[in-house]
């Protein structure tokens, strides 16, 4: 039976790995991944400088730099290094509960995670959340180990976790903290404060050259208005069609999905055993409170937290109804969990596969390759300057405002623009919108088409002469 969980195992270990490969091959990029994009080509002090201005801290894409520099920087490369803690956490997760469980748990675990449908999203984007879900998975799984065996090793390794994860999303950093005091609660008890201590101070000391950053950002989000909208219990409620939603069948995959949270806490109920039980309560509860405490936040102070802000704690929750449902003794449950998952994934990969493939920004790159404008103008507030300013390779980007803590190069103010001087350009503006007087005085304006990127539409106009 244990050759038959590894080998099960590294179907599913390599069953991921070729489908979310499959997925980075398409030249798409939305704003945030040009953001990164951008990001990687500055120093590394720039890139402290930059993000301390932004709302994020720097490992990240001191990792995606490093690991691209070699490939030039390209997009591919950048997707590859998504797909890659997604693999980690797998095997991570798969060879943990294994060992702290039984392998049916570990092996649930990993086909949990790897079909679950909005990993196709998070693992393949050139962003943070794929190496901040293994940071934190990480440091929940070694936290167990520390508590469970006293080895200092497991305690170094948890904070180690811990400190990467602090370092590469602010809601991790929350996640990790929460892992951090259940821990202290843990160790009071079982009489083991002291290797706690030690590591929380390593963490601690280690995070003392972001602290003055971190502050800065803190207090910026405070008194400033930020992009992210009022909470409210619709958008609550719409959480759940991003972490559990599913192309096509979304009301039938989330029912599916609470009915197997259902079982796995009715299973652990009857089975019993205290300790996979708090073990299970732990893990789930870094995620949900995660999410009160953004929430909490959110509408105590002002809007600072969304949906994808909890995925770097998503896999804990996998992990929790891993336990649950491996504590199910009938196989044919087993057998049914096993195809739910895999069906989901079946009905969900086409439309993934569709969004990398047919990404509307892919049309924004045909028509700067094709028409070879002097200057790109924009209007438009939010993502498409960003999009432009990765696709366009030698016409400059203008905008009537600057963005704080942009890494772009090739986007300048607006009143920079010498229309004098340019005959051929392209203007973005909201979807309905005119052309600006400014420009209309200067130039001729032909509509060209409704484009999109990241659900927003743009109008785009031929300026000439």
């Amino acid at each position: 039976m244990k050759k038959l969980y590894n080998l099960s195992f590294i179907c599913i270990f390599i069953f991921a790995a070729v489908s979310y490969t499959l997925l980075m091959f398409n030249g798409a990029v939305w704003y945030d991944e040009a953001y990164s994009m951008a990001m990687i080509e500055h120093s590394f002090g720039e890139i402290c400088r930059i993000t301390a201005q932004d709302v994020h801290p720097p490992l990240y894409y001191f990792m995606l730099k490093i690991f691209t520099a070699p490939f030039g920087y390209s997009l591919i490369a950048a997707k590859i290094f998504s797909v890659i803690p997604l693999l980690l956490t797998l095997l991570l997760g798969f060879f943990k509960l294994s060992k702290a469980i039984n392998k049916k748990t570990g092996l649930l675990f990993a086909l949990m995670l790897a079909m679950l449908p909005v990993m196709t999203t998070f693992s393949v984007e050139v962003r943070m959340y794929g190496w901040a879900s293994f940071f934190v998975t990480g440091c929940g799984l070694f936290a167990y180990s520390a508590q469970s065996g006293g080895r200092i090793r497991d305690f170094l390794i948890f904070a180690l976790f811990g400190t990467l994860a602090a370092y590469t999303h602010y809601f991790a950093l929350v996640s990790a903290g929460i892992i951090y005091a259940m821990l202290f609660v843990r160790c009071i008890k079982i009489k083991k404060i002291k290797p706690w201590l030690v590591s929380a101070a390593l963490t601690v000391t280690a995070y003392i050259p972001w602290l003055a950053s971190f502050v800065s950002q803190l207090a910026d989000k405070v008194e400033n208005a930020y992009w992210i909208a009022p909470i409210t219990p619709s958008a609550v409620l719409n959480y759940f069609t991003v972490w559990f939603g599913c192309d096509g069948i979304t009301p039938f995959y989330l029912t599916g999905i609470a009915v197997l949270a259902v079982c796995a806490a009715a299973a652990l109920i009857i089975n019993g055993d205290r300790r996979l039980n708090k073990i299970a309560a732990c893990a789930a509860l870094v995620f949900v409170l995660t999410n009160i405490i953004g929430i909490a936040a959110s509408i105590a102070v002002r809007p600072v937290f969304i949906e994808r802000y909890a995925v770097p704690s998503l896999p804990l929750l996998i992990a929790a109804g891993a336990i649950g449902l491996g504590a199910v003794t009938k196989k044919a449950v087993t057998v049914i969990i096993t195809l739910f998952f895999i069906s989901g994934f079946a009905a969900n990969y086409p439309s993934a596969v569709k969004t990398e493939y047919d990404a509307a920004e892919l049309d924004i790159k045909q028509y700067l390759d094709e028409a070879q404008y002097e200057a790109l103008i924009c209007f438009v507030d939010s993502h498409l300057y960003g999009v432009l300013s990765y696709y366009s390779d030698s016409a400059p980007v203008y905008r009537p405002k600057l963005s704080k803590g942009s890494p772009f190069e090739n986007i300048y103010a607006l009143s920079d623009f010498n229309a004098g001087a340019c005959k051929w350009a392209a203007l973005f503006v909201p979807a309905g919108d005119p052309v600006p007087d400014e420009l209309a005085a200067q130039f001729n304006a032909d509509y060209v088409r409704t484009v999109y990127t990241y659900g927003i539409a743009c109008d785009m106009y031929n300026l000439w002469k």
